[in-house]
């Protein structure tokens, strides 16, 4: 699983459309619509990381746990578990299914529509 993939599954309205260093809008829930902050999700030593230009996660490159830790507000040791679980999983469908049945109100709560 890349972090491209695990971006998907959290917020599937962006499925497909995430190339890897080409800035899209920020989907974390801290920024204003339309505040202009874009994230870029860019390939460092055989890692995916990602930035936020709108200052979200600071200025340093992140990885997919923290991705989790800055998306869903979990503690480093629940987003670490939640990253394995998902990487376990063969593909969209089984990651977006499992944060379903283990976050039921993640795509309810008013955060992101599935």
């Amino acid at each position: 699983m890349t972090l491209v993939h695990l971006i998907e599954a959290l917020y599937p309205s962006l499925e497909g459309t995430i190339i890897t260093d080409e800035p899209f809008p920020c989907p974390l829930t801290m920024h204003f619509p339309d505040d202009g902050g874009e994230m870029v999700v860019s390939n460092w030593n055989g890692e995916q990381v990602w930035k936020c230009t709108g200052g979200c996660a600071g200025d340093e490159w992140k990885d997919g746990k923290q991705f989790i830790v800055q998306a869903m507000g979990l503690g480093s040791l629940t987003a670490s578990h939640l990253f394995l679980q998902l990487t376990n999983l063969a593909d969209h469908e089984e990651r977006v299914c499992y944060i379903e049945e283990n976050w039921p109100h993640w795509f309810t709560a008013g955060k992101v529509a599935p």
